[in-house]
């Protein structure tokens, strides 16, 4: 959904206002060592808005992702980050943001908001989609009073971990499994085809697979047909963190609540300009 473009350039006005008046300003990160700084600001946001997620190796590259990527700095003081990217097969861009906590106020979060739909124009697409996290409102307040609309919910699943397993409900033809060794071709294919006709679909890699695997492969699950027990029907990877949090992971599209894992909060929400 488009959102309204009426306006545009006197909000691009009184943005380059308000960055004169209030020490602000956006630079393009071009050297390593804004790219390293980048990358801070993110892992630190990241941290405020989504730190029972967070990766075992630390979150993933934000200027990996992005085709072109910015730093908001106050006081010349690198406080928040703007990335893009751009894809010309693609009808629209998508953008991620960052901001410190400390400096989460509503100006700052609009200047990124506005920057990401600039760059999106210049980058001639009509669409932009922004992924925020559902845990914090700094983002969301920003997208709702630039006429952003909610697109999609994405849910990510959490319990506290029990000494004591689950009860297990059983279903008739079909039976939960451990993934076995030499086993990931197969899971591969059967995620690729489950996740297919879903929003914003990137087909998962043989490497992201492997890199998800490692040292977890014990956790991850299956559902099988039980008259095949080589026909993969659902998935589930469940992670735990230090603080014995069981973390639900890419579980398979109308797959199975496997035991031990329940569903509970609202991890992030999709926005569409």
């Amino acid at each position: 959904m488009d959102s309204a473009s009426k306006g545009l350039e006197d909000r691009a006005g009184i943005s380059a206002q308000a960055r004169e008046q209030d020490g602000l300003r956006i630079v393009h990160v071009s050297t390593e060592s804004e790219i390293a700084t980048l990358e801070r600001i993110w892992g630190a946001s990241q941290d405020a808005d989504e730190a029972a997620f967070k990766p075992d190796d630390g979150w993933w590259s934000l200027h990996n992702w992005a085709t072109d990527s910015w730093l908001l700095l106050q006081d010349e003081v690198p406080v928040g980050v703007t990335a893009v990217h751009i894809a010309q097969d693609k009808e629209a861009a998508e953008a991620r943001l960052a901001l410190l906590p400390d400096y989460r106020q509503s100006p700052l979060a609009l200047l990124l908001v506005d920057h990401a739909r600039s760059m999106a124009r210049a980058g001639q697409k009509a669409q932009l989609r922004i992924v925020a996290s559902g845990n914090t409102t700094w983002a969301g307040a920003a997208l709702k009073q630039r006429a952003f609309s909610l697109l999609r919910n994405a849910h990510m699943m959490s319990r506290p971990a029990l000494s004591e397993p689950l009860p297990v409900r059983e279903i008739d033809g079909i039976r939960v499994r451990s993934l076995r060794t030499g086993e990931e071709p197969s899971l591969l294919a059967a995620l690729n085809r489950a996740w297919a006709n879903t929003w914003n679909f990137h087909p998962i890699t043989m490497e992201a697979l492997l890199d998800d695997l490692e040292g977890h492969h014990d956790s991850f699950f299956l559902a099988v047909d039980q008259a095949d027990d080589a026909h993969i029907l659902g998935t589930v990877h469940a992670l735990f963190d230090r603080a014995g949090i069981t973390r639900m992971v890419n579980p398979t599209p109308g797959s199975l609540t496997l035991p031990s894992i329940l569903p509970s909060a609202v991890k992030g929400w999709d926005v569409c300009c």
